[in-house]
């Protein structure tokens, strides 16, 4: 996948320095990537010096299972988990990296920070995703514990209006005043999954087959809410998280309700600034851009033989990003993780070029990237963006 060093040095003129990490380059200054929902538990263990780039956080030493639930991709089966870089932990802070997952375009340009379309922020606190239908080990039983606390207890959290439903249907589905602030949570899919989004405050991030979607409502201007002991989310030790996000532990669950509403507004408003700075960092927003540019670009010969020329209507699907792309500062999860290994860098050569760092840690922590000036606050797009069933 390329050194640590390569990769780094595209971004730098500095002269290359000397191997670091029991002095040999050997696995250490490489990078691998591994999509598997569990991430790199799956890796093999020869690679274990290497900085490894998944999604999944999970901090536990020697993990007695694995979560997914999808038939045949559970890592832990005896004897070859032994080979596997989980059989002593699937994540190590300091060394190895967490990326968001890829959102479609379709996703991203529904977000309020794109279109410039503020939208009234009236439900406390949402989730979306399976409960009922997996097993407890699918999210370490966290999903099951929150609607059991909270789902159908008006005394816990009063409940919101699912904004499909037709009133006659939330009216069997929520108790009395159901259209009111409050809590929306759904045991499973639904069509209107961004709108819901772009209407809450605060949105729980559980875990769920592995990892938690953190992205989500950080692109769509919901505070997360982490609860996911013992597991770092996509970002974390890149970017402060901390200032845009609440992590609630689990003996806490109970207490979810009374912990967001006792939040002071300026501290929301703060962290609804920050996720202004930060949100592109959770995309691939580059890559959209570079899309744009090859969609310009007038077709070679073979090309336009085979495809003709390319739509000139402006109402096209395909060109219908054209107006937000500029918006996009192209500061996204690949700028910032190149950036981190820029830090990374610079505090290995501070620190001693052949200073020792052994296999199992404990790994030196990089500063934080800077999550860069506030977004400009842009004018509203006049155009159609889907805010329901993109994916």
């Amino acid at each position: 996948m390329g050194r640590l060093l390569d990769v780094a040095l595209l971004a730098t003129d500095a002269p290359p320095p000397r191997p670091v990490l029991d002095g040999a380059r050997g696995p250490a200054d490489h990078l691998f990537t591994f999509p598997h929902d569990e991430g790199a538990c799956l890796a093999p263990v020869e690679i274990a010096p290497a900085i490894l780039v998944s999604h999944w956080g999970r901090l536990v030493r020697q993990p007695p299972n694995h979560t997914t639930t999808s038939a045949g991709h559970g890592w832990r089966v005896a004897p070859w988990f032994r080979r596997m870089y989980g059989s002593e932990r699937c994540f190590e802070p300091g060394k190895d990296v967490l990326l968001p997952i890829f959102k479609s375009r379709g996703f991203v340009q529904a977000s309020p920070f794109l279109t410039g379309k503020p939208t009234k922020r009236n439900v406390l606190l949402n989730f979306r995703g399976n409960a009922h239908l997996n097993q407890p080990n699918y999210a370490f039983g966290l999903r099951q514990q929150l609607y059991l606390l909270i789902n159908g207890h008006p005394d816990q959290c009063q409940c919101a209006d699912p904004g499909h439903l037709r009133k006659t249907q939330a009216a069997n589905s929520c108790p009395p005043g159901g259209d009111k602030d409050g809590c929306l949570l759904v045991g499973g899919h639904s069509r209107d999954y961004i709108a819901d989004l772009q209407r809450s405050v605060f949105c729980v991030v559980l875990p769920g087959n592995g990892w938690g979607h953190i992205e989500e409502p950080v692109i769509h201007g919901c505070i997360p809410v982490i609860v996911m002991p013992g597991i770092h989310v996509q970002l974390e030790g890149i970017l402060n998280i901390s200032a845009f996000a609440v992590r609630i532990e689990r003996e806490q669950l109970p207490r979810i309700v009374t912990i967001l509403q006792s939040i002071p507004p300026p501290t929301v408003r703060a962290m609804q600034t920050e996720l202004a700075k930060v949100w592109e960092r959770f995309t691939y927003s580059g890559l959209f851009k570079r899309e744009l540019q090859m969609q310009a670009r007038p077709p070679d010969a073979l090309t336009a033989a085979r495809v003709g020329k390319p739509p000139q209507r402006e109402d096209q699907k395909s060109l219908v990003f054209t107006k937000l792309e500029p918006r996009l500062r192209g500061l996204d999860a690949p700028d910032g993780l190149v950036e981190h290994l820029r830090l990374r860098l610079a505090m290995r050569e501070s620190e001693g070029a052949c200073r020792h760092v052994p296999a199992s840690g404990p790994w030196p922590r990089p500063p934080l990237i800077s999550h860069g000036p506030p977004v400009p606050t842009q004018p509203p797009v006049d155009m159609f963006v889907w805010t329901s069933g993109v994916v």
